[in-house]
């Protein structure tokens, strides 16, 4: 382990071999002499380790463990998690980072699986790491070392207060030149063709000893250069004037890039580019803005070597390509902060994991981390395969075709690629005839009318490494000399068979098309002869005109007759077996057959990594293309939060075009399907996310974020990144409400964070607050462990320009490079007066820029008014004519909307009062339409007692809120109206009811409720339970017959007097005379002596006992 801020002088892309040797050497020393006291080294490692505590940063590799580097490449700017995919497979023994951090701020990176966190990397600890720390490799029993990594003792870090000085003002349209020149006129001797092991080998490094930034390190101010050169090795005497390097600058910031080249004219055009310099290997100079670089930019650089011949006496082809070498270029503002750490691994020095990938969890605070690569050590499940490049089988014979046809070949026949990568093809391009490439099968197809000879060649690629074929040559003739070179008696109409639908796990049917003919002046027996795959099986033949199957004892394997070499290639590669059947021809007959066969089907295997996480390798030894795929989900979920990953090149790609399906209709995704292109071996990831957030911009003051999640935890939303929440200024958010789908969530609210316990939505929530300030605002969702961002920008629009236009030269052709640029603003179309002005350099590639005006000089026109833009290129004349600035450079209001007092249209004023008519209507008259035009009409429809307001059918319910009426509402039901209405039925005047009426609630009001037709109160089992009787005004308790004023069916129980005349017993006998005394009763009924008179008591209750 070791960390820096300060980088040493000639710094390289590369170990530097002699001071590694050196390193080990002193470390061995060391050692020896360390040996020589054992008892006293071991007294003195206890004492560090007891006072000391010192922290074990480096990593021990034992066993059969293989070291391993790959890149990361990657700048965060934000708390992120990184999928991390090892190059390699195998037991993870341990992991360090290299990388920086560019700031003043704090940055801690995670190692994380499904069910274990380590900390890997805390750049706060960095210095007491630094001081205690062992550092290294160690390997076994104190074995041999690869390297001691030296800790820097300069503590400081790297401050740009200063501006480094250039002494030379480099030109915008100018080259920058090296101090080393090559003599055009020098003549290279012992010139050798590539051999077929031809390799180009390169490295990428800061060019030392310049002024530009001379602590090679790649990071320079704002305003300074960081210059690169870049070292070829090649195996053979290679002449240089066949080379070009492919230079590419890439901002990681905006993560764009721009491609350029250096060297030989016609290498670089068949890369598609045109050079910028005669010389390959010619310095590279990156600064701020040139080829787009920004603050935090990736420069790599490939050699190509180009030479071929397409002439008919010698044709030939020799086209090698490197790897792609890669550094950093950073240009960072004064007094920023940037600290390097290399070999960084705390608490994953020694681990014991085996998982198919790992998550990298950064959490920065006030800081940019980048991450260069990381170093671990792997125990190997099995060897690892070299990469194998494709090669050609056999040379491309010369093609004949006649004029006005085309021709299809098999490409996969001619090359063939060891690991089963699959192969892509490119062919040199010919005039007049079109090329049409669909996976191996290539078409060629001549111009109209054409005849003629063209030369050409094929290259194969499977992404890492090429196959060219031989030049072969194409001549297409009239119909009658192609009768006459050559006359044809069998032949395949399909080159190649045809798939037909594929799905995993179930085998694949092919058909081909067989034609063959008899054009001789006899009737024969002719032999017909076609080749499958060497595994197919089902195998069927039939005559397509006459429908007729053929025979399975007539069709039998051809004897195959080639020898040598390529025949033991075919066998081995191809794996096809010739059949033939014997069939009759008469005369001149032509006859057609299907061929059709099955093959081995792509089989699919899962593995689940977790509850929300699954892998799908689906693979085959056939190559199929466009593979039906489909598995079911490790758990329910909605669409969105689904994600299908094509994993390739240790990289995830994300796969679009899926289809979904809910086959228990409970509007959760619980089976996907989607088509793979390409065949042989596929691995695919699907993963479910648990916690989707999508942020929208503010509209009206309210910011809404959706989201959506995945069974069932604790929710938080937190205000993070400086924003606040509260209900005015200086905060920034005032929370609102959060909803599951329409309906409001019962939330916590603490003044800092939302949260819900046991939240669980299985639809779009909606999280709203209202936004209180401008500038940048950050919420924090977190859902479980899960967490995800949503970010608003709420500001004014910014008051500028975006101009794009193609710079040519004055024969057309485009110009490439940085340019002066000045734009001005004037008020007229010519001459005038600039109104506003503004310089900017611009970086032109292919003709193509792009500026924003008012980025640096600030745009105070009204623009109201007409303007033109005149645009200058250094000190040439303006361009002209000047460009008319109309409404889609910038937007203004509506001209109704300055002035909508004086808006009348339609019958309709719209002025500071509001909304009238204009135009006079009659008494209980209003606007309506009748199809063209609004006329005045009778208000029909209300105001009579007959008018119908609303028609109601059916038994559902219906709800609304306030409904108010001025006369009479009627309703006719022969049911019960069950919620009417949620909320108040408020009416002025009469409610006729003809049916029953059930109320849930309360009938309120301020006069006496009016009922026609007699009062029923019934429970839910519909037993009535108050009656009164319209015609008799009986009231009944507990009967729906009764017999007196008030009839109860049961007891009845007071607290005050009961008083009157007319009261009387179960049996019928008085118990309160008509002056009020009441009589005693014994053993009356089922009652026993419930009252007894007493003097000054008018009624007194003794006993109420039940006579069962």
């Amino acid at each position: 382990m070791s960390f820096k801020t300060k980088s040493r002088k000639g710094k390289t892309a590369k170990l530097n071999k002699k001071a590694k040797r050196k390193s080990k050497d002193n470390f061995h020393s060391l050692l020896e002499s360390r040996l020589i006291v054992p008892v006293l080294l071991l007294i003195i490692i206890t004492a560090m380790f007891i006072l000391l505590k010192p922290s074990f940063i480096g990593y021990f590799a034992f066993g059969n463990a293989s070291s391993y580097t790959q890149d990361i490449d990657a700048m965060f700017v934000e708390d992120s998690v990184y999928l991390l995919y090892l190059e390699h497979e195998g037991e993870l023994r341990s992991l360090k980072l290299n990388g920086e951090i560019i700031g003043e701020g704090t940055a801690k990176v995670y190692l994380e699986t499904d069910n274990e966190t380590y900390l890997v990397f805390d750049s706060t600890a960095l210095e007491e790491y630094g001081i205690t720390a062992i550092t290294g490799l160690a390997v076994g029993e104190l074995g041999e070392t690869d390297d001691l990594n030296e800790t820097v003792s300069e503590n400081e870090s790297i401050k740009l207060n200063e501006t480094i000085q250039i002494n030379e003002t480099i030109g915008l349209n100018e080259t920058i030149l090296t101090n080393e020149s090559k003599d055009s006129n020098e003549t290279v001797e012992n010139l050798t063709n590539p051999p077929e092991d031809a390799e180009i080998l390169i490295e990428l490094e800061y060019n030392d000893k310049t002024e530009f930034d001379a602590d090679n390190n790649g990071v320079e101010a704002r305003d300074g250069i960081v210059d690169f050169k870049v070292n070829a090795e090649f195996n053979w005497a290679v002449d240089e004037a066949n080379l070009c390097t492919k230079w590419e600058t890439k901002s990681l910031d905006n993560e764009t890039s721009v491609t350029v080249c250096y060297g030989n004219e016609r290498c670089c055009n068949f890369i598609g580019l045109e050079p910028l310099t005669s010389n390959w290997d010619e310095i590279f100079y990156s600064y701020y803005s040139r080829y787009g670089a920004t603050a935090k930019n990736k420069i790599s650089a490939q050699v190509v070597y180009v030479d071929y011949s397409i002439s008919e006496e010698n044709p030939y082809s020799y086209i090698y390509y490197s790897d792609w070498a890669s550094l950093n270029a950073v240009f960072l503002e004064e007094e920023e902060k940037i600290t390097y750490f290399n070999d960084i691994c705390i608490e994953t020095c020694l681990l014991s994991l085996n998982e198919t990938s790992y998550r990298l969890r950064i959490e920065l605070e006030n800081a940019t981390l980048r991450l260069d690569n990381i170093s671990y050590t792997m125990i190997p499940e099995e060897v690892e395969k070299a990469d194998n490049a494709p090669v050609l089988l056999t040379n491309i014979s010369d093609i004949l075709v006649g004029k006005g046809s085309s021709i299809s070949i098999d490409l996969n026949e001619y090359f063939y690629d060891q690991d089963n990568d699959l192969l892509q093809y490119v062919i040199y391009e010919m005039e007049n005839i079109s090329v049409l490439i669909n996976g191996s099968i290539v078409t060629l197809t001549p111009n109209v009318g054409f005849t003629g000879v063209r030369n050409s060649f094929f290259i194969a690629n499977d992404s890492k490494q090429i196959a060219v074929s031989n030049v072969f040559k194409i001549s297409v003739v009239e119909t009658e000399e192609l009768l006459e070179v050559k006359t044809i008696v069998i032949k395949n109409i399909t080159e190649t068979p045809t798939q037909l639908a594929a799905e995993i796990n179930k085998p694949v049917k092919w058909i081909k098309t067989v034609k063959a003919e008899n054009n001789e002046t006899i009737a024969k027996s002719v032999n017909v002869p076609f080749n499958i795959p060497e595994d197919a099986f089902n195998l069927a033949v039939k005559d397509a005109k006459l429908d007729k199957i053929i025979d399975k004892n007539k069709i039998v394997v051809k004897p195959n007759k080639e020898m040598g070499v390529l025949k033991e290639l075919k066998e081995d590669k191809t794996k096809e077996k010739e059949f033939e059947f014997e069939d009759s021809f008469e005369i001149n007959e032509t006859k057609e057959y299907i061929v059709e066969y099955e093959t081995e089907a792509p089989v699919s295997v899962e593995k689940k990594i977790n509850n929300y996480k699954k892998q799908i390798i689906v693979s085959s030894d056939v190559h199929y293309t466009n593979v039906l795929a489909y598995t079911d989900l490790p758990a329910e979920a909605k669409a969105e939060n689904i994600m299908l990953y094509w994993v390739r090149n240790n990289t995830k790609e994300l796969f679009r075009d899926v289809n979904y399906y809910d086959s228990n209709n409970n509007s959760l995704v619980d089976k996907i399907e989607w088509i793979i292109p390409g065949l042989s071996n596929q691995t695919f990831e699907v993963e479910i996310t648990v916690l989707n957030v999508q942020s929208y911009p503010t509209v009206g003051g309210e910011w809404i974020v959706q989201f959506t999640t995945t069974g069932l935890n604790n929710l938080t939303i937190t205000a993070v990144n400086g924003t606040t929440y509260g209900d005015s200024a200086p905060d920034d958010l005032d929370f609102i409400e959060l909803k599951c789908g329409q309906d409001i969530v019962n939330a916590s609210f603490d003044g800092s964070s939302v949260f819900v316990e046991d939240y669980e939505c299985n639809e779009t929530a909606y999280h709203t607050v209202r936004v209180l300030t401008e500038g940048v605002h950050t919420q924090k969702f977190k859902f479980g462990s899960a967490y995800a961002y949503a970010n608003n920008l709420a500001g004014q629009i910014p008051k500028t320009l975006n101009i794009q236009g193609k710079l040519t030269d004055s024969s057309g052709t485009a110009l490439t490079g940085n340019y002066n640029f000045s734009f001005k603003i004037y008020n007229v179309s010519s001459e005038g007066t600039a109104l506003w002005e503004e310089n900017q350099t611009l970086a032109v590639q292919d003709g193509i820029y792009d500026a924003v005006l008012g980025s640096s000089i600030a745009l105070t026109l009204d623009f109201d008014r007409q303007y033109y833009l005149g645009v200058q290129i250094g000190t040439d004349d303006e361009m002209a004519p000047r460009l008319n600035l109309t409404s889609s450079p910038y937007s203004y209001r509506a001209s109704y909307a300055e002035n909508i007092s004086l808006y009348a249209t339609g019958g309709l004023i719209m002025d500071s009062n509001g909304l009238s008519l204009n135009r006079s209507c009659d008494s209980n008259q209003i606007l309506k339409w009748d199809g063209s035009a609004w006329v005045c009409a009778e208000d029909s429809g209300v105001g009579s007692e007959s008018d119908t307001l609303a028609t109601v059918t059916g038994r559902g319910n219906t709800t609304t809120q306030n409904i108010t009426l001025g006369d009479k509402l009627t309703f006719s039901f022969g049911e019960f109206i069950d919620n009417l209405v949620d909320g108040w039925l408020r009416v002025t005047g009469n409610l006729n009811i003809t049916g029953d009426l059930k109320v849930i609630g309360n009938i309120t009001g301020g006069s006496p409720v009016k009922i026609k037709g007699g009062l029923r109160v019934l429970n839910d089992s519909g037993t009535t339970q108050l009656y009164v009787n319209e015609t008799t005004g009986y009231v009944d308790v507990g009967t729906d017959s009764p017999t007196q004023r008030l009839h109860v069916v049961g007891s009845i129980n007071t607290t005050g007097n009961i008083t009157g005349s007319g009261v009387y017993y179960p049996n019928g006998s008085t118990m309160l005379t008509s002056a009020g005394e009441a009589n005693t009763a014994s053993n009356i009924g089922s009652y026993v002596e419930i009252f007894k008179q007493k003097t000054g008591v008018d009624l007194e209750f003794r006993t109420a006992m039940c006579k069962n």
